[in-house]
C-alpha cells in the first residue's frame, strides 16, 4: 500500500510514520448470527453522540473469548460504510516487532489514510521542527 497522496497540488508523504504492519487486518470475523447483542451494543456505541458517552471502547478478556474476532466485525462493518476509525490488535506470536509502541502513530496513519484534512494535519505535525518520530 502506498502512503503518498496528493492533495491540492501537494504530495502529502505519511511512510515516515511509524506503522505496524497488519496490526488493523480484519480477518478473524465473527461466524454469521454469532456474538450479536455485544456487536449490536458496540454498534450502538458507535452511533451514539452524546457529550457523556466515552470515545474509547476497550474489549477486555481472557484469551480465546472472541475480542478480536469481534473488534475486527465491527472495524469491517465501519470501514464499509466508510467511517473513520482505526482497529489495532496486539498479537503475542508478533512481541518483537514491538507492536505496543506503535499503536498511537498507526492508529493515526491509518486514520489519516481515510480523510485528507486528518492527513494534512498529521502530515504538519510530523513536519514541523523539533517534533521527534517514534
Amino acid at each position: 500500500m502506498t502512503y503518498v497522496h496528493t492533495f491540492a497540488g501537494e504530495k502529502l508523504d505519511l511512510s515516515g510514520i511509524t506503522y505496524a504492519e497488519g496490526a488493523g487486518d480484519t480477518e478473524k470475523e465473527c461466524l454469521e448470527g454469532t456474538r450479536t447483542e455485544i456487536l449490536s451494543e458496540i454498534i450502538d456505541w458507535v452511533n451514539s453522540t452524546g457529550d457523556d458517552v466515552s470515545r474509547v471502547l476497550w474489549l477486555s478478556g481472557t484469551a480465546g473469548k472472541g475480542k478480536s474476532a469481534i473488534a475486527h466485525t465491527i472495524a469491517k462493518w465501519f470501514d464499509d460504510l466508510g467511517g473513520l476509525g482505526s482497529c489495532y490488535s496486539f498479537d503475542r506470536e508478533r512481541e518483537v516487532d514491538h507492536r505496543h509502541e506503535k499503536i498511537f502513530s498507526t492508529t493515526a496513519r491509518s486514520q489519516a489514510e481515510r480523510d485528507p484534512k486528518l492527513r494534512q494535519e498529521l502530515v504538519d505535525a510530523v513536519q514541523r521542527p523539533n517534533v521527534r518520530q517514534v
